[in-house]
């Protein structure tokens, strides 16, 4: 147990991409096997990408939107709305950086923690960008500008060497997500 904290970039996979047939037939394909289920099982569109090779979902769900799964939980999520494929795809994890999840909560979800996805503007994830680069660069200034938050499962409350690892961490990923094309979408969760 403890905090895991998800960046989610979300985009609609027009029907020309490639790997959009594949998509399409892997959530129809987990549609009909759970009317045949007693139980219904409401996650059809979860793709797992812990099982990677050539013929995955995992493979098709990357080609078919440009977006690269997060290596530490590499996962996404494709539905179909209305004959529109839509792909959330986690492109950012981090564990018990406590700090970061604190700054999502305070600029980004209104000071609630209640592990509700939120969505988060590019300008937003550039301004985490910038803050965490300034923290490395002035490490005087963490209290100040990004601090630790307590929390029961959040992890280390100091300004040790794991937190500037958070940072740098962080200043990666988020340079990641930020290269993305425009036309996405960004969704911050996390779960504790």
């Amino acid at each position: 147990m403890g905090l895991d904290m998800y960046l989610y970039a979300k985009k609609a996979i027009p029907a020309s991409a490639e790997g959009y047939s594949q998509l399409l037939a892997g959530v129809e394909e987990r549609r009909v096997r759970r009317a045949n289920r007693r139980f219904e099982r409401q996650d059809d569109g979860y793709i797992s990408g812990y099982h990677h090779g050539p013929a995955t979902l995992a493979l098709a769900l990357q080609t078919a939107t440009g977006l690269t799964m997060n290596d530490h939980s590499p996962h996404g999520h494709v539905t179909l709305h209305e004959g529109i494929l839509l792909a959330d795809v986690c492109i950012g994890y981090w564990r018990k950086a406590n700090a970061v999840h604190h700054w999502f909560v305070v600029k980004v979800a209104g000071g609630v923690d209640e592990c509700k996805p939120v969505e988060v503007t590019r300008e937003q994830l550039a301004e985490l960008h910038s803050v965490c680069r300034g923290v490395i660069d002035h490490p005087n200034t963490a209290l100040e500008l990004l601090p630790p938050k307590e929390g029961s499962f959040f992890g280390i409350t100091s300004c040790d060497e794991h937190y500037f690892d958070d940072l740098r961490d962080t200043v990666r990923q988020l340079g990641h997500a930020l290269a993305h094309d425009p036309d996405v979408t960004f969704i911050y969760r996390a779960s504790w």
